[in-house]
């Protein structure tokens, strides 16, 4: 029996030392938070550490928050629950962040690396797990900073520089500069800025290597001298060109051909040269390649060139693949690098075929042919051809009534010519002056016959030159945009085609469907530094100046009528009317981040448009238009104005002038949740539209300063953004603060709020601004 109890005794000693040996269950990370930091915030410091604790609902407010994925990931490990329920709470809940002190010493080391290569050569960082009241398995992980002095330069010398690269060194914002902090990271960024300018000045050879920096600590001071030594290299000039050509057509004969380039000759007294060779692709002309050189052989090496002339190369339609290669430089007895580019052509020629049936008032079908030829006149034109039909046959007198036989018919051609040069007017400009060009040459014509109106012909023309002259600036000049259109509006126009539309619907359609000619010639400028998608930082700016209706008043005047202006020029049957007019805008958007969840952005555009000429009206699509998803968000779509009008009283809608400027803040509030990032937004909106001095509206639209700045109408409101990364959603419910239409003063009047006639909603893609 003795030996019994022994075993037994030995075997509870043995599951004791068990137990004790099982390690204890790591805590749940509640927060992760930092103090002391003053230089630098949560945004910039938290994305370098690895330490997080589980996503909470509204994790930026102060109270509270739930871990809805976290719970969800709990309730997905019941195995009581549905495979197909439990598979979706697994994939989109989330795990259990558990104490790692590996990690939070690794992350620790991580901060003060980042101090230290900031200028904080003394400071010091400690970790402290604090365990929640009332939870011994929940912990915040604290890091404590202690940031100290910052080191300052005292000193900077600079040695082997060229003149021109030591002066941007010490330009005035220049971080290399005395009494501005030490930090490794702007140190870094000098250096790179300073080889990208030895790279775009001949220097080709020059690499990381050539450009060291020796920092000299006083640690009593807290001061540090830096001396930038750069070695520059042999300097180097651009050579002959070689190009290798693959197209699609393996049975087409190899082809050599060469271009003389007028530049800098070579030492042995020859001009330099591009040679190509094409190896099935019979087509390509070397003047086409020749036109998107954005160097100049003989000029010295510029890497920035060199990758803006890949960059138009990969831009024509009928290239697939392009590389640009360059020798390695040696260190003496070579002054010309030549460049080798190879690219690998597409098909030239596309056909597509379409067509289907059509169910509106009646039974037909569609059908349509396009060409597309991507290398037209062999420098890398694009052309294409389109011609599409329809023929229909309505019910008339209800389902069972008179069905005519194809009483709806309409035939719409378009030829459109893209080329990648200047042509006429600006054929004298080099296309190696600007990162891309761009000339496009539209034709359109329309043909349609309806119960109610018949359009024979309508025709469109647009001449237009795209021009990127930086990485943020472009402009856009449409040389020529002439629109004529013979519309003839049948018997039944308005009962059929206007039945049951109010006013202001009416209007639009008239405009659209009368007899009119008009031509217009606009320049558009941009400066775009932000973003278009998040609009989170930078500016975008748009200035614009047309003048229109100058070609039809040519004709009325010295073709049609010579010495005499009718103000509107004979056509079969009818004459069309036009509008001569000039009109400028401008519109300036600025967007800032206040940290890595919010933003705050403003607005402020200003328009004006002046008809002359017998026409005392703007053009219908050239007038201004207050109200909707992107203006004053308080009205709706072209609701506002202009000046105290009410929209009851309209028998036209547009105005002459127009004034309007906006504020929003976003602040995120959820991230990936439904594969989405959530945004709230406040916003204001202050404008308004106004007649000019020509235009015959009522008096009370009319614009009169400083007046007419108290008819600005104001609306506030909030909105909702759900962000997919490339496409965002967007709700807003505004609110009408101020109608100058009511003539009465702030917000409307309690019969007029249990209408809603005081607050919209809109939605819409993309950010309002």
């Amino acid at each position: 029996m003795q030996w019994r109890w022994s075993a037994l005794l030995m075997v509870c000693l043995l599951q004791g030392q068990a137990g004790l040996a099982q390690p204890a269950p790591a805590p749940l990370i509640y927060e992760v938070r930092l103090e002391g930091n003053q230089t630098f915030s949560d945004e910039e410091l938290l994305p370098l550490i690895q330490t997080r604790s589980n996503r909470r609902l509204l994790d930026f407010l102060p109270w509270p928050r739930l871990p809805i994925w976290l719970w969800m990931y709990q309730l997905g490990q019941n195995r009581h629950l549905p495979p197909f329920f439990r598979r979706f709470l697994l994939q989109n809940g989330e795990p259990p962040r558990l104490l790692d002190t590996a990690r939070v010493e690794a992350d620790r080391k991580a901060l003060l690396r980042f101090y230290e290569r900031r200028g904080f050569r003394s400071a010091s960082i400690e970790t402290q797990y604090i365990s929640r009241p009332g939870s011994r398995s929940q912990v915040t992980v604290l890091f404590r900073i202690r940031e100290g002095p910052r080191t300052t330069w005292s000193e900077i010398r600079i040695v082997g520089a060229p003149p021109e690269l030591e002066a941007l060194l010490r330009r005035p914002r220049s971080p290399l500069r005395p009494g501005r902090p030490l930090d490794e990271l702007l140190l870094l960024e000098e250096r790179d800025r300073a080889l990208s300018w030895l790279h775009d000045h001949g220097y080709a050879a020059a690499n990381l290597d050539s450009i060291r920096a020796y920092v000299t600590l006083n640690s009593q001071r807290h001061t540090a001298s830096l001396e930038l030594r750069i070695r520059t290299g042999p300097r180097f000039r651009i050579g002959d060109v070689e190009v290798r050509v693959e197209g699609p057509l393996p049975e087409a004969s190899v082809r050599m051909d060469s271009v003389w380039l007028a530049a800098e000759t070579t030492p042995d007294g020859r001009p330099h040269r591009m040679r190509m060779e094409l190896i099935g692709e019979p087509f390509l002309r070397p003047s086409g390649l020749w036109r998107q050189l954005r160097f100049q052989p003989g000029a010295w090496y510029n890497r920035s060139r060199l990758m803006a002339t890949k960059q138009a190369i990969d831009n024509l339609a009928l290239t697939g693949f392009s590389e640009l290669s360059l020798p390695a430089p040696a260190d003496s007895g070579q002054t010309y690098l030549p460049v080798r580019l190879d690219i690998r052509t597409l098909a030239r020629h596309q056909l597509e075929l379409q067509g289907s049936f059509i169910s509106r008032e009646g039974i037909g079908f569609s059908s349509g042919i396009g060409y597309q030829n991507t290398n037209a006149f062999g420098q890398g034109e694009q052309m294409g051809l389109r011609l599409y039909g329809s023929l229909e046959s309505s019910v008339s007198g209800g389902a069972l009534g008179r069905i005519g036989l194809f009483d709806r018919m309409q035939l719409e051609a378009q030829a459109r010519l893209e080329v990648p040069y200047f042509v006429f007017p600006l054929h004298r400009r080099r296309e190696s002056e600007l990162l891309q060009v761009r000339t496009i040459l539209e034709i359109s014509a329309l043909l349609a016959q309806q119960r109610e109106y018949r359009i024979w012909p309508r025709w469109a023309v647009r001449y237009q030159s795209n021009l990127q002259h930086s990485r943020v600036r472009s402009s856009q000049l449409d040389l020529l945009e002439l629109l004529w259109s013979d519309v003839d509006t049948l018997r039944g126009f308005r009962q059929n085609f206007l039945a049951g539309l109010d006013t202001l619907a009416v209007v639009p359609v008239l405009e659209s469907y009368r007899p009119y000619v008009n031509s217009a010639t606009r320049w558009t400028h941009r400066w775009i530094t932000a973003n278009l998608l998040t609009r989170r930082t930078g500016l975008y700016l748009e200035a614009l100046a047309e003048i229109g209706g100058l070609l039809p008043w040519a004709l009325d005047r010295w073709i049609y009528t010579p010495g005499k202006t009718e103000g509107s020029l004979p056509s079969p049957g009818r004459r069309l009317g036009y509008s001569p007019y000039v009109k400028a805008q401008l519109d300036v958007r600025r967007y800032y981040a206040l940290s890595d969840r919010s933003s705050w952005g403003w607005k402020v555009l200003v328009g004006f448009g002046l008809p002359f000429g017998q026409q005392p009206t703007l053009p219908f699509e050239s007038r201004f238009f207050g109200g909707g998803p992107t203006s004053v968000r308080g009205w709706g779509f072209r609701q506002l104005g202009p000046g105290r009008l009410s929209q009851k009283s309209l028998q036209a809608t547009g105005a002459d002038i127009k004034l309007e400027g906006s504020l929003e803040w976003r602040l995120e509030v959820l991230r990936n949740f439904l594969a989405a990032n959530w945004q709230l937004a406040l916003f204001s909106d202050v404008g308004n539209v106004w007649y000019g001095p020509r235009n015959p509206g009522p008096e009370a639209g009319r614009f009169r300063f400083p007046q007419s700045l108290g008819e600005l109408a104001w609306g506030v409101g909030p909105g909702l953004r759900l962000d997919w990364t490339y496409v965002i959603f967007r709700l807003d419910w505004a609110l009408r603060l101020y109608d100058p239409a009511l003539g009465r003063g702030w917000l409307p009047s309690p019969s007029e709020g249990k209408k809603g006639l005081w607050w919209t909603l809109h939605l819409g893609l993309g950010q309002a601004f």
